[in-house]
């Protein structure tokens, strides 16, 4: 609905009815309601922190992924991101690692 409160020229223009809904059908199943719902069935199953992990990397992996398969440019700012969510999975990690008797290399 904000898609067509942004772009309502979508419905004057025939764009819509061209086929533009097949496009907007797959990007929401595969984008927004298979994910969410995926990952609301493994929740229950998974442990706190890795379902947090697997939340917080969900965005490095969206960018990657666009990256790869469209050829997306990546920003400075958006590397920036990257690296603080990966560093932030990482250092919530670190006791877990050391109560495995697992010594982060130093």
């Amino acid at each position: 609905m904000l898609g067509f409160a942004l772009c309502p020229d979508y419905f004057a223009s025939g764009a819509l009815q061209d086929g533009i809904w097949k496009f907007g059908l797959i990007l929401g199943l595969c984008a927004l309601f298979v994910p969410v719902v995926l990952f609301g069935i493994a929740t229950p199953h998974l442990t706190p922190g890795l379902a947090a992990i697997m939340a917080s990397s969900e965005l490095p992996c969206g960018i990657a992924l666009s990256t790869l398969v469209i050829g997306e440019p990546v920003e400075a700012l958006q590397v920036v991101g990257i690296v603080a969510i990966l560093a932030g999975i990482v250092v919530s990690q670190l006791p877990h690692l050391r109560l495995r008797g697992i010594e982060p290399a130093n």
